[in-house]
């Protein structure tokens, strides 16, 4: 779950919740993205919009609203994930410059579509494998080499966060 500014747009499956109330917490926001709260929501909302019925059905321990700490690794988390689609946007972006490539035509055309989704994962190939696929210049591996390294120590921040995250989520819980 995210929290979205006006006028963007949520697409394919993604569970979503209409806010009518824009102050949200940090410590709301890490609530809502828990392990624990994805888990009920996936097993019991039946459809992609999720009801705030379905919300309020979930037990929120009113200590976690206080938890300055969960807030702090909740903005830290959205940080991250904001570098981490900064640094994968930028090597797509590079890319396409340098092959002089359209990328509205490239994300529109569908037969050009798959070119750019397996894009996403870039950091799972060696370079070898990337040039290959996405028919990458030789003098790219740089850039290519840099923006891997990035966006695989942001993930292991990411996971480090996430499981100290959950653990503050479920000591609200007395889990």
């Amino acid at each position: 779950f995210c929290v979205l500014e006006q006028p963007k747009l949520i697409t394919n499956t993604v569970r979503y919740i209409v806010l009518k109330d824009s102050n949200i917490t940090w410590q709301f926001l890490a609530w809502i993205n828990s392990g624990l709260v994805n888990r009920r929501v996936s097993l019991f909302a039946y459809t992609n919009h999720i009801k705030p019925y379905e919300i309020r059905s979930i037990p929120l321990p009113e200590s976690l609203l206080e938890d300055d700490e969960l807030a702090e690794l909740a903005r830290q988390m959205v940080e991250l994930r904001k570098a981490e689609y900064a640094e994968r946007k930028g090597l797509f972006m590079d890319l396409a410059d340098v092959k002089n490539i359209d990328v509205v035509d490239l994300i529109l055309t569908p037969s050009k579509r798959d070119y750019a989704r397996g894009f996403w994962d870039f950091e799972t190939y060696d370079f070898a494998a990337f040039k290959r696929r996405f028919k990458a210049p030789s003098r790219f591996k740089q850039r290519f080499e840099e923006a891997k390294r990035k966006v695989i120590e942001i993930k292991a921040r990411l996971s480090d966060l996430d499981s100290r995250l959950e653990g503050r989520i479920a000591h609200h819980y007395k889990l």
